[in-house]
């Protein structure tokens, strides 16, 4: 099979440059051919590589985190390869999802199966904005809070001890918009302060996971709202969902559906997508969230 990797070296301290060089001969070594992709491309240039990858190869092994992944989906998109993430990052939701294991024997077995699983992914749209892929969630309120205080401070690798000084900031002073949402076209929330997460997968950091019934290839996006105003509310949300008892609180708002609207009626709103601070959109007023097409065409462990 023709394969492509892609390494970020930074990744797990390192960890991700020790991985992909034992990967490379170890695939080669199994008979398959072998390319590597440069994550220092700039980001045009770098998209364009991984079309062309995508296009010409059969498998896409990605070395990295969840936001290595993310922003290889542009790429990825409408090309034949497959992807298979070997987590080197902090929370690695996308292969925790799939029960991928970042060794290279695991790999290798995997490209020798070719088990290729197709599932949805979803698209963020601001106004005048190009539509931006992810395949994990998309959240506004806390933890997109976090991630931004996280991103603004970061100067190179982090770990889980690093999110310990932004998530107490932000329960201190919460992101918590008001909101009004509608899931295909109906109302679900008509303006109410709170916490809203549209995930594709039930995966999420600290294995709060509040979309807990959400699947990846069933053709629809799950939408939860935890309402509050403040960083006790948010707190005891957080405490709620670490144990999959959220979901019993006559609070809490669960839809599903293909599309959703959100309008921010009061403006100034971190958002995130894969655990990616979209750190242009603070003052974002609304924002379109759709499944797109094509599917991402994963490989299965």
């Amino acid at each position: 099979m023709q394969v492509s990797l892609l390494v970020n070296p930074a990744s797990g301290k390192g960890a991700g440059r020790t991985l992909g060089e034992q990967l490379a001969p170890a695939l080669t070594a199994a008979g398959h051919s072998v390319s590597r992709i440069e994550l220092a491309l700039a980001p045009e240039a770098f998209t364009a590589r991984l079309r062309d990858a995508a296009s010409q190869s059969d498998v896409l092994v990605v070395v990295g985190g969840d936001g290595t992944v993310h922003h290889a989906l542009p790429g990825l998109m409408g090309g034949r390869a497959a992807l298979y993430h070997c987590g080197t990052g902090t929370e690695n939701l996308f292969c925790r999802e799939f029960g991928m294991i970042a060794e290279p024997a695991r790999v290798v077995a995997a490209v020798g199966r070719g088990l290729v699983r197709e599932i949805d992914l979803a698209e963020i749209t601001l106004p005048g904005g190009t539509p931006r892929p992810f395949a994990i969630m998309a959240g506004v309120g806390p933890d997109a809070g976090v991630i931004r205080r996280l991103h603004q401070a970061r100067n190179g690798p982090i770990s889980h001890a690093s999110y310990l000084w932004p998530i107490v900031q932000e329960l201190c002073d919460p992101c918590l918009p008001m909101v009004r949402v509608e899931v295909d076209g109906r109302e679900v929330v008509a303006g109410a302060r709170g916490w809203l997460i549209v995930a594709n997968m039930r995966q999420f950091a600290l294995r709060l996971d509040p979309a807990s019934r959400a699947d990846p290839a069933d053709g629809r996006l799950d939408i939860v709202f935890m309402p509050g105003s403040d960083g006790l509310a948010a707190a005891g949300w957080m405490f709620s969902a670490s144990g999959g008892r959220h979901v019993k609180s006559p609070n809490l708002i669960y839809a599903q559906g293909a599309s959703v609207r959100v309008v921010n009626e009061l403006g100034g709103a971190a958002l995130q997508c894969d655990g990616e601070s979209i750190g242009d959109a603070w003052g974002w007023r609304s924002l379109e969230i759709r499944l797109a097409e094509p599917r991402l065409r994963v490989l299965m462990p």
